[in-house]
């Protein structure tokens, strides 16, 4: 069992890993479901990563995204 850390800090392998999802899934919920990440340099070039607290709320609303900003 994965536990999310309110306060982490969460990688694209790390989020796969913990949801055991695929990379195609992982981009299915940023693009369609409204997981919300950010990247190292604001941009769409930059490494994503994920904070838990937004993992936590995307969970807690049944993959719909939630009104956390992250």
């Amino acid at each position: 069992m994965n536990v999310i850390e309110p306060n982490g800090i969460y990688n694209r392998q790390e989020v796969q890993e913990i949801f055991g999802i695929s990379q195609p899934t992982l981009s299915t919920w940023i693009r369609e479901k409204g997981l919300k990440g950010r990247t190292t340099n604001g941009r769409k070039q930059g490494t994503r990563f994920f904070v838990g607290a937004g993992l936590l709320d995307f969970v807690s609303n049944g993959g719909s995204g939630g009104s956390s900003e992250s």
